[in-house]
């Protein structure tokens, strides 16, 4: 088995496993074996230190669009009615004139 990792989290593993005295392998090997311990396909997994019931695995996405995946999660957000992005251009060159001749840029 092959598993990426970003940059940012191979760099992580690396130096954690150094300050253990591990190598990057073995630290990710003993993360895992902690970590999915008793679960194999079903079961309890212990992830950021809650435990929970690991669910069987999907075999594909449901088919759709984009939308119809993403559709409980859209929403609107309440704001003012004040509209903020009018003259955003206007506004912010008399934002920083105002700044230069106070001396503050």
């Amino acid at each position: 088995m092959t598993i990426v990792l970003s940059p940012e989290i191979e760099a992580a593993l690396a130096a954690h496993a150094k300050r253990r005295g591990l190598t990057p392998d073995q630290l990710a090997n003993e993360i895992l074996k902690d970590n999915l311990q008793g679960a194999n396909g079903a079961g309890q997994i212990a992830v950021n230190g809650s435990s929970i019931e690991a669910e069987e695995p999907e075999e594909e996405l449901a088919e759709g669009t984009m939308y119809d995946l993403l559709k409980p999660y859209i929403g609107i957000v309440n704001g003012s009615d004040e509209a903020l992005s009018q003259n955003c251009g206007e506004r912010f060159t008399e934002y920083v004139v105002k700044k230069h001749r106070e001396g503050k840029l």
